[in-house]
C-alpha cells in the first residue's frame, strides 16, 4: 500500500473517531437517489401513533411509529405502516440513538422504508425521513438527520470524508419529482 493511501486511511479513521465521539453515530451518506434505490417502499403519510415498548427478551427499548399512508410513492405499502426504531422513552427510562428521528403524532412525513417480515425500518436512519411543513406559503420537506456524522467516499477520486450531517430541505414537489426521476432511472437500469 502506498504511503499516501496509508496516511489518508489513518486520517479518515482519526476524523471518524473525533466526529463519532461528538455525534455518537457515523452513517454512510445517502442522497435521495441512493435512498430511492434502497427503499422497497416510499410513502407520504401522517404520524398516527408513537409508542415505546420494552422487549421482554433483551430489555431493549423500541419505538413503534404508525404512519397513516396518504400516498404510495414507491411500492405498495398497506394503509398503515409501523416503523420500528431502536430506542425511546418507557416508564421514565430514556434511550435514544443519534441519527434516529423522533416523530410526533399529527406530523406529515415522507419516509423511505425497508420491510422485514411485518415491520418497517427506515433506510439511512434519519436520512430516510422527511418532515413536511408549510413555510411562508410553500410546502417544504425537511430531512430528519439529527446529530450524526456522514461517511462519504468519492467514486472518482477515491477520497473518503466524514462530516457532520447537515439536514437538507427541499420544496415538496421537487422532492417528489426527484424520487420519480430516480425510480425511472432504476427501472431503466434493470
Amino acid at each position: 500500500m502506498k504511503l499516501k493511501q496509508v496516511v489518508a486511511c489513518c486520517l479518515a479513521l482519526v476524523v471518524m473517531f473525533v466526529l463519532s465521539s461528538a455525534s455518537a453515530t457515523v452513517l454512510v451518506k445517502m442522497e435521495v437517489e441512493q435512498l430511492t434505490k434502497a427503499a422497497g417502499e416510499i410513502v407520504q403519510g401522517v404520524v398516527e401513533e408513537v409508542r415505546c415498548e420494552k422487549d421482554p427478551n433483551n430489555g431493549r427499548l423500541y419505538t413503534y411509529n404508525t404512519i397513516l399512508v396518504k400516498q404510495n410513492i414507491k411500492g405498495q405499502a398497506e394503509e398503515r405502516v409501523v416503523i420500528r426504531q431502536l430506542g425511546g422513552s418507557y416508564n421514565g427510562v430514556e434511550m435514544w440513538i443519534s441519527g434516529t428521528p423522533r416523530f410526533t403524532v399529527g406530523e406529515e412525513v415522507v419516509v423511505f422504508l425497508k420491510k422485514d417480515k411485518n415491520v418497517y425500518f427506515l433506510r439511512g436512519m434519519g436520512q430516510g425521513a422527511f418532515s413536511i411543513k408549510m413555510v411562508e406559503g410553500a410546502k417544504m420537506a425537511f430531512q430528519k438527520t439529527g446529530n450524526v456524522a456522514l461517511y462519504n467516499k468519492d467514486d472518482k477520486s477515491g477520497q473518503s470524508t466524514v462530516q457532520k450531517a447537515e439536514a437538507k430541505s427541499y420544496e415538496f414537489t421537487r422532492l417528489l419529482q426527484d424520487i420519480q426521476r430516480y425510480m425511472s432511472l432504476q427501472k431503466a437500469e434493470k
